[in-house]
């Protein structure tokens, strides 16, 4: 599934993961989503100082719409943290 056609899933379930206030409230960028399992990474501006993005592993359920964190927010100080680690839960799913 698409990112474009899970985001429309997700509204259609009454959820506002994607919506653009969502977003903007916490400055959301969506990275790497894996069409295939729903695995994807997103960053935040960590808000502690000056901007500083951290990265949160995430996977959209193709089945119920919903969203699920699978690292603790803002777990990773890097992309690069962030890939590899999405690399192993690619592995594991």
């Amino acid at each position: 599934m698409s990112l474009e056609e899970f985001k429309k899933l997700n509204k259609e379930i009454g959820n506002h993961w994607f919506s653009v206030g969502a977003m903007h409230f916490f400055d959301s960028k969506i990275h790497d989503f894996d069409e295939d399992t729903g695995v994807f990474i997103t960053s935040e501006d960590s808000h502690i100082g000056a901007s500083v993005r951290k990265f949160t592993l995430r996977h959209a359920d193709f089945q119920t719409g919903r969203v699920k964190t699978l690292s603790v927010f803002q777990e990773f100080d890097s992309l690069r943290c962030a890939r590899a680690e999405m690399g192993r839960k690619l592995v594991v799913l």
